[in-house]
This record gives C-alpha cells, sequence and structure tokens, in this order.
C-alpha cells in the first residue's frame, strides 16, 4: 500500500495543475448566470418572406410546427452541450426570445452568427469556373411544360448577373435608407430561368457566393485564377458577404461566386432533391493531406437515389452549398452511395469551421429565417437578499459536511475533508472547461453533489472499521477496506455513468446539460475518493503519523440484527398506495412552471427605478375575483437602459406570467370576433361557434363576409390585422376557403386554426396591471391622466416554453434506455437479472412518490414548487442517488453470498444491517444539507427552494426504497427462481 507514494503524489500534482490552469484559463466569473450577474435579451422576428413561403407550403410542415421547430434547431446550435444558461422562447406569431447570461462580445456575436444560418444543405453541380472536367448539359423546363436544352455560356450570365445588381442596387439602397427589408440581394441576383411560373420557385441555374473562408483562401492563392495582390482575412470576406446581404456599400473585389446547375429530374417541381434532412451520423475527419474535414453518411433511404445522381454526373463538380454559400466543389470520380466526405479546400477547414459545419449539419435546418430586431441588457434576475440566502445557505451547508466528517471519523474525517475540498477544486476546474455557465441553483447543486460524494469515503471508512474489528493490523485494514469498497464504488458510480450517458445521447438542452456535469462530479469524486484519500493513508502510515488502529464514533452497533425483511409487507402496501395516490396526484392536477407551460410576456415601464423582487412581488398579489391567484407563477426581468418619457426616467421590466389559458367556445368567440370585425369592417358578416381538437388545442374559426372574395384577398386582410396594442394576433395561420368558387377562386366563408395559447385576454391581464402600477405608468397628456398603453406596455404577447417541444418525450424514452441499460449492466455484473430489475423498479418506485409529494405540497402552497428545468434535474439526481443506495447494498449481498449460512431472506436482511451505518449517514449528511437549503430559501420562491425540497423527499424515498422495496423484490424473484426450478424437476 505503501509503494510508489511519490509517483502518486506527482500524479494528484499534475492534476492539481491542470485544474488551476482551467480555471485560470476560463475564470468562473465570466460565466455566472443571468440570475447571479444580469446579461443580454436578444429579440429576433421572422423574415416576412419566409412566413409567405411556408404560409403557401400545403404540403409539408405547417407553420405552427415550423416555429415551434425553428426553436428547437436554434436551442442546439447555440447551446450544444446542454450546459449554457440559454433560454429560448417564442414570443408571439413570428419572434423568438433569447435570454442569454453576460458573456464576451465574441461569444454573443457568434450567437447572433448562428441565429440568422438557415443550415440549408445542397448538392447541385458546378458549372464554368467550379465545373470539375467538363460542364453538365443543361436540360430547363419551358413555360409550356416541354424541355429544352441551354447552352452555357458563362460570360453571358456574368453580364446578366452584374447587369441585374447594378439595376436592383438603387432600391436596395432605398430600402435600407428607410429601415426596411430589401427584397433583392446578393442572395438573389438574377433569374436566368425558372422552373416554373412563380417567383419564388426554385430555378435550375443560379449564382452563389463563396463561402468567406473559401473565398478567402482563392483569394490569396498566387498563380490561381482569383489572386489578388493583398493579403484578404476570412473576417474581410465575411464582412463584404454580411453588407452585400443587408444592402450595404462592400468590397466588390472580394466576393467570390460561380453558377451551380439544379438538375430539375431531381430538384424539379415535386422532387425532393438532396439536403441536410437526407444527412446523418456527422462526424469530424480528415482529407487525404490530413486537413480538416467533415464525414457524413448519406440516410439509407435515399442511398440509391444519390447513387444514381452521382452516376449521373461522374466528372462533374458536386457543389455542398450551405447558407446559399458554396463550401467545395470536388469532382465526382465514381458514383457515391453511402459514405462521403466535405472537404475544405487545399487546407481543410479551419476548426470553427468544422465544428460550425458539424454543429449545423447535427441541429438541423431553419426553414424560417429570423432577423434581429432588439437587444437589451438586463439586470440579475435573482435580487440580493435571495442570492446572500442562498450563497449563506449553500456555505452552511458545506461547513455541516465538514464538521460531522471530522468529528465522526477523526483523523479519517479529516482525509475525507482534504478529498472533498480538493473534489470541489475539480469539479468547478470541469464546469470552467465546458465553460458551463453558474447559477445559483448550480452552485447548491454542486455542494449537493459533494455531500453526496462523502458516500464513497464512508463507504471506505466502514469498511476499514469492520476490517480493524477483526483483529487486522492498521495497514492490513486500510488496504483491504480500499480493496472491498472499490469494487462497490465502482459498481454504483459505473451504473449511473451508463444512465449519465444515455441521457446525454438521447436526452436534449439541460437534459444532456445536466449529464455532461454528473458525468464530472463521479470522474472527480472517483479520484479524490479512491487515489487521494489512500495516498494520504498511504503517507501517513508510512510516516508513522497514525499507530495502533484509527478512532471513529459509532452511532450503529455492530452487532445490529434488526428484521428489516419482516416488514415487507405493510411497506408493500404502502408503496402501492402511495404510487396510486401520487399517479393520481399528478394527473389531476397542473404541476408545471414557466419552463413547460409558456404564458404571456408583458414588457411593463415605470416611473422610477424599484427592483424586479419589488415588482414580482406585487405582481404575485393579483387575484382573480374569486380571490385565487391569477398568475400563478411570475418572473422579472428588469432592463438595464432606462428611457425618459415626460421629462423623468424610467425603466423597463419584462414579466413573464403564467396565464393558464382554457376557453369555451364562447370565450374563444369573444376573442376572435371583435378583431375580424376590425379587419374587415363592413364586409364582416358573422362568425361560426368555434371547435376545438383537444389532442392539440387548436381552435377552428369559420367567418362569413357579406360578398365573395378573393381567397387571397381575405388572406392578407386576416394576416395583417394588428389589435389596439400594435400586436397581430392571426400573422401566422393559413386561411382557406369554403366552398370557393371554381371559376374566379372567391369565397364568402373562410377559415382557419389557431392555437389556443395565442388567444391571450389582454384586456384582462392590462386592467390588472394597471390597477397595480397605475400610479407610476406613463400617462397620456391632456387626457385626465389616462395610462398612454403604447408607453406603458409597449410588447404584450404569448411565449412559448423555454424548452424544445419535444423534451418531456426526449426525457422518458432517456429515462427508459436508461433503465434497460441498467438492467442489462447489472445482470453482468451480478451474473443474475433479478438484481437488475429490482433496481429499476426501485428507482420508477422513487421517482414517482417523490413526483407525488412535490406537486401534492406545491398544489396546496406549502413550498414553491412548480416542474421547472431546476426540478427536473433534482429528479434526475434521485434517479442516480436511488441507484447509488440500492447497489451497495446489492454488492453486499453479493459478497456474503457463500460466506454465511442462511436463506437467501436471511442473507439479505444481513446484508442491511452491515450496510445500515453506511445508509443512514450517507442520507442523514445528504438530507441534512439540502434541508439548510430548504429553511434558508423557504418562502422566497427562488429555484433553490423547489429543487432542495425536491431532492430532500428523494434522500427519504431512495433510503426507503433500498431496503423496503429492492431487497424484497429480489428475495422475491429469488424464490420465484427456486419454485420453477423445483417444479421442474418434478
Amino acid at each position: 500500500m505503501t509503494d510508489k507514494i511519490m509517483l502518486r503524489w506527482i500524479v494528484i500534482c499534475v492534476v492539481v495543475l491542470l485544474a488551476a490552469w482551467s480555471l485560470a484559463e476560463n475564470p468562473l466569473e465570466d460565466n455566472l448566470g443571468i440570475d447571479l450577474r444580469g446579461g443580454v435579451t436578444l429579440t429576433y422576428e421572422v423574415d416576412s418572406d419566409s412566413i409567405k413561403q411556408a404560409r403557401r407550403d400545403s404540403s409539408g410542415q405547417s407553420l405552427e410546427d415550423a416555429l415551434e421547430d425553428t426553436v428547437r434547431v436554434i436551442s442546439a446550435r447555440i447551446n450544444t452541450l446542454g450546459v449554457k444558461d440559454l433560454s429560448v422562447r417564442r414570443e408571439g406569431s413570428r419572434r423568438i426570445l433569447i435570454q442569454a447570461p453576460a458573456m464576451l462580445d465574441t461569444e454573443l456575436e457568434e450567437i447572433k452568427r448562428r441565429m440568422v444560418q438557415l443550415g440549408q444543405l445542397e448538392f447541385p453541380i458546378g458549372m464554368g469556373r467550379i465545373k470539375g472536367k467538363k460542364d453538365p448539359t443543361l436540360k430547363i423546363y419551358n413555360e409550356d411544360g416541354s424541355t429544352s436544352v441551354v447552352e452555357f455560356r458563362e460570360a453571358d450570365f456574368d453580364k446578366q448577373l452584374a447587369d441585374r445588381i447594378a439595376q436592383d442596387w438603387p432600391a436596395i439602397r432605398k430600402a435600407v435608407g428607410e429601415g426596411r427589408q430589401p427584397e433583392e440581394n446578393l442572395y438573389r441576383p438574377g433569374k436566368p430561368y425558372n422552373l416554373v411560373h412563380e417567383e419564388e420557385a426554385r430555378t435550375e441555374i443560379v449564382w452563389k457566393p463563396w463561402s468567406a473562408g473559401e473565398a478567402a483562401s482563392r483569394l490569396n492563392q498566387p498563380g490561381g485564377d482569383d489572386y489578388i495582390e493583398r493579403t484578404v482575412t476570412q473576417e474581410e470576406v465575411q464582412a463584404a458577404l454580411s453588407n452585400a446581404r443587408k444592402g450595404a456599400e462592400y468590397d466588390k473585389e472580394l466576393i467570390l461566386g460561380g453558377w451551380l446547375y439544379f438538375d430539375p429530374d431531381w430538384y424539379g417541381a415535386g422532387r425532393r432533391g438532396f439536403s441536410g434532412r437526407d444527412v446523418k451520423n456527422v462526424s469530424r475527419g480528415e482529407d487525404q493531406l490530413g486537413g480538416k474535414a467533415v464525414n457524413y453518411e448519406i440516410s439509407r433511404d435515399r442511398q440509391g437515389d444519390f447513387e444514381d445522381y452521382t452516376q449521373k454526373f461522374i466528372d462533374h463538380a458536386k457543389c455542398l452549398v450551405l447558407n446559399d454559400e458554396i463550401w467545395s466543389n470536388p469532382t465526382i470520380q465514381s458514383a457515391l452511395s453511402d459514405s462521403v466526405q466535405i472537404t475544405g479546400g487545399g487546407t481543410g477547414f479551419t476548426e470553427e469551421d468544422q465544428t460550425w459545419l458539424i454543429d449545423c449539419l447535427q441541429s438541423g435546418s431553419l426553414r424560417l429565417r429570423p432577423s434581429l430586431q432588439s437587444e437589451d441588457n438586463v439586470e440579475a434576475t435573482l435580487g440580493d437578499e435571495a442570492v446572500a440566502s442562498g450563497v449563506l445557505a449553500t456555505m452552511l451547508g458545506g461547513l455541516l459536511v465538514v464538521v460531522f466528517m471530522v468529528f465522526y471519523y477523526r483523523f479519517s474525517g479529516v482525509v475525507a475533508v482534504v478529498a472533498l475540498v480538493l473534489n470541489l477544486g475539480l469539479m468547478l476546474a470541469m464546469l470552467a472547461l465546458f465553460q458551463a455557465t453558474i447559477t445559483l441553483p448550480g452552485i447548491a447543486g454542486i455542494i449537493l453533489t459533494i455531500g453526496m460524494s462523502v458516500d464513497a469515503n464512508i463507504l471506505i471508512f466502514e469498511r476499514i472499521r469492520e476490517e480493524l474489528s477483526k483483529g487486522k493490523t492498521l495497514v492490513s485494514s486500510v488496504q483491504t477496506g480500499f480493496d472491498r469498497a472499490f469494487v462497490t464504488i465502482i459498481d454504483a458510480n459505473l451504473t449511473t455513468v451508463i444512465t449519465a450517458v444515455i441521457l446525454y445521447q438521447y436526452g436534449v438542452g439541460p437534459i444532456k446539460g445536466f449529464a455532461v456535469t454528473l458525468m464530472a462530479g463521479i470522474a472527480c469524486s472517483l479520484f479524490t475518493a479512491l487515489f487521494v484519500a489512500k495516498t494520504i493513508f498511504a503517507t501517513a502510515i508510512g510516516k508513522e503519523l497514525i499507530r495502533g488502529g484509527l478512532n471513529m464514533t459509532r452511532w450503529v452497533p455492530a452487532d445490529l440484527r434488526w428484521d428489516f425483511i419482516g416488514k415487507v409487507k405493510k411497506a408493500a402496501v404502502a408503496s402501492v398506495v402511495g404510487i396510486v395516490a401520487a399517479l393520481a396526484i399528478f394527473f389531476g392536477s397542473d404541476p408545471y412552471g414557466l419552463d413547460f407551460t409558456g404564458g404571456t410576456i408583458v414588457r411593463m415601464t415605470l416611473e422610477g427605478d424599484v427592483t424586479s423582487q419589488e415588482v414580482k412581488d406585487q405582481v404575485s398579489t393579483i387575484s382573480k375575483d374569486d380571490g385565487t391567484t391569477l398568475f400563478p407563477n411570475v418572473a422579472v426581468t428588469k432592463l438595464v437602459e432606462q428611457r425618459e418619457i415626460g421629462g423623468k426616467a424610467h425603466t423597463s421590466y419584462d414579466i413573464h406570467l403564467q396565464t393558464v389559458v382554457s376557453l369555451d367556445s364562447s370565450e374563444a368567440a369573444q376573442r376572435v370576433e371583435p378583431e375580424l370585425r376590425l379587419a374587415f369592417a363592413e364586409a364582416f358578416d358573422h362568425l361560426d361557434e368555434p371547435t376545438k381538437d383537444e389532442r392539440s388545442d387548436e381552435w377552428s374559426f369559420t367567418f362569413h363576409l357579406k360578398a365573395a372574395t378573393a381567397t387571397e384577398s381575405a388572406s392578407e386582410t386576416v394576416n395583417a390585422h394588428a389589435d389596439t396594442t400594435g400586436r397581430r394576433p392571426f400573422e401566422i395561420v393559413r386561411v382557406l376557403p369554403v366552398s370557393p368558387n371554381p371559376e374566379d377562386e372567391t369565397a364568402t366563408a373562410f377559415r382557419f386554426e389557431i392555437n389556443e395559447k395565442s388567444l391571450i385576454g389582454k384586456d384582462e391581464i392590462l386592467e390588472k396591471l394597471i390597477g397595480v402600477f397605475g400610479d407610476k405608468l406613463p400617462k397620456e397628456s391632456g387626457n385626465g391622466g389616462a395610462v398612454a398603453q403604447a408607453l406603458a406596455f409597449p410588447k404584450l404577447n404569448f411565449v412559448g416554453p423555454n424548452v424544445v417541444a419535444n423534451l418531456k418525450q426526449q426525457a422518458i424514452v432517456a429515462v427508459i434506455l436508461s433503465l434497460i441499460a441498467l438492467i442489462l449492466y447489472i445482470w453482468f455484473r451480478f451474473k443474475e437479472i433479478k438484481y437488475g430489475f429490482a433496481a429499476a423498479i426501485a428507482v420508477f418506485h422513487d421517482v414517482i412518490i417523490a413526483l407525488g409529494v412535490v406537486v401534492l405540497f406545491n398544489s396546496l402552497g406549502i413550498v414553491h414548487v412548480p416542474i421547472n428545468l431546476p426540478i427536473i434535474a433534482g429528479f434526475l439526481t434521485i434517479i442516480g442517488y436511488s441507484l447509488n443506495d440500492t447497489i451497495v447494498l446489492f454488492d453486499r449481498v453479493r459478497e456474503n453470498l457463500g460466506n454465511i449460512k442462511g436463506s437467501f431472506g436471511e442473507i439479505v436482511n444481513h446484508s442491511i444491517n452491515q450496510t445500515l451505518a453506511r445508509t443512514l449517514l450517507t442520507s442523514l449528511t445528504t438530507f441534512a444539507v439540502v434541508f439548510i437549503l430548504l429553511i434558508l430559501n423557504y418562502g422566497a420562491e427562488s429555484p433553490i427552494e423547489g429543487i432542495a425540497f425536491t431532492l430532500m423527499v428523494g434522500v427519504l424515498v431512495g433510503t426507503y426504497s433500498s431496503i423496503f422495496i429492492a431487497s424484497p423484490l429480489v428475495i422475491w424473484f429469488h424464490d420465484r427462481e427456486e419454485r420453477r426450478a423445483k417444479t421442474a424437476k418434478g
């Protein structure tokens, strides 16, 4: 045990130095969350052309789904690992709201860059300067539907392109000067041939620019066709491209491009072509020269088509076009079917371009193009008092663990404290390395992880105590204690790692982020408990700092023989009743918070400067006529910049309200009919009784006009209508005619569908807010002191959830797969599947019971714990805690089999008694930490209050289930196997 001590200390020192380097290179204060440091709110609006195109699309995805999909893709792009404190929500009919913590300007600019990139991948054939060995034969569809072959004359096409840009440029500059988005820009420079009659349809021959990286490489290549006598950076080309797209002056010399052919046999009307949807298994790679490249595979259902496509164009250039930019143009040497590589030219991609391309292809493409509308700096969302109480609770929790370990285990406790402090440092270094955002709940979670990692030390120390009680020497006891605990600790933590790996692989957003931090925490815990602590013991023994034995306090008698298994029937009845009650409570209530339900966002402007907590407290007091709370959950963000109104300073606040929208048909009609009357004025006749699809919460409205009207005209009127606050409630709906006249495509009746959440009761919300804040709201001059609503409430919209649309489904799938993997691993390790089934059922029991208790206490108003993202992390922690507890017990059962006499049930009961000290001590330290967190944050309605209560329940249930659920189940499975064996023998 005392061998190679110097080498072990060298390893520890190297790890500590690496951790210090990580913390120095990535200071934690640069990654504080929006709750502690404030941040920025970015508001994006979907491009009008995108909406028009999507509204015309009757065969594919609905516009509503396209908006939700846009939120999902953006969330995946800007938060790849899920460890950033980034909030992505849909706001209103066409806006996307992003809240990000304070960060470096370069990081914020990268988020903005990723936002506007559509991620559309195409594979057209290159012509002219970017051709392969020859130009393709161009087949073109004429207006009458016939086809013809066109001769490609690059000089003529280049002239047409230049003429079109010169023709469009004055109109582009005028639009920019008036603050409008130009209709024509470098993306649509010219349309020599149209595939069909519609202006927006695909053209067979189009010009597109090279990507900034590839253009810079070509401009800097001596002897190349595009070489210029000065060094050009990628940033300069990117700036020129950006300016050209938005209609600003740009350096024309820096923009290179070429002509592309979209074969109508593959990209024509009704044809899929090839795009990013046909790509899977994207990964990093190297080209033949060792440059950075990107590998991918064609999805199985398109491999045959792709082989035919590339077979047709052998010796031609297959261009990769991403976001309307040419990234590469390799010549097709032979037909391709499955594995393909994207190369980055002579020197390969830069690491940044390679990473961006991979992220873009993995996260998916955007059908709708967002553009930045506003950028607002916001203050920390938690007040000073909430932060102070959270930090105090976290420090007291950590101090409690230290004091307990030193008191109970004496010298061994000191060793544990040193290991825990190093564990904390390593965890922070890992988080810094991942550039994970540090939030207040995250800090509490780190301390909780430290408290739970005490379990490994307790396990080791209790095994050392057992060996000493057998009369062994100190060296032998310590060595044996570490050796026997090693297997148990590895098994317990490996099951949690397997769970984390699957959560990372199949989870999304914060689920993936939780998995990353969980794996990092486990790695640090194993290193400090099994390597560092053992090294300290070996050093102390080698230097004779400890002699004889180890002084340790004992609270649980060594000869305890309590009959736990004898209480199984009562426990089983209690658990069944508890599960049924928990499920009834969950499905009979509305447990979700703002992160899952969304609600309404109101930007309110008040005179003076009050804290966001004061605004939240006042909004939370607003009640319905029956006295119940109108807004179950409220979140307030204070904008940093003040504005002057009437000579006085005013502050703006974004108020997120959890508005519960559940309408009957008459209420739905009351919210829609007045708006339609305003939109159509005298032309409006009446509205039929609306109907609702309960599965999707979509309301269907059919309205009648007094005279036959063209469908396009009726659609434009509905989509363009703005209410009294300037909000366009029907902007994204698709208006369809009812029984149209086939001769002139007119109708008198039209219908559209809209989600219930879009039908905000804005009048009631504004009335309540004016009633509370009326004296501080801006007033209209000369109107008797009436509130100037346009100034007081510049924004009122529904806001979507802070989770991707399929987060709940993905989380359930990830947990189920984790349980299956857990069963298989335990089957492999314990050689019997019964242990895996028992552990999985115990985990299921713990989550369901904890869920029921959390929802019940929140419904009763005892604890503020709506199910939001931090609470999801709490439930995932419960899974890890429950697994750890159960595996430790099962490992002792496995060890005792064959070593002690008795029936299987007696051996299990004896194992429970043997591990009871470790079980109670671990549960006690963890429970004490979360209890302090709860007490010092109780009533503050902060995230710590909710997550602390959730984990407190989880610790109690997890401790109970390992003894009274997992153990009896193993016995039941064992007895069942024996009965079957006896029956088989006859």
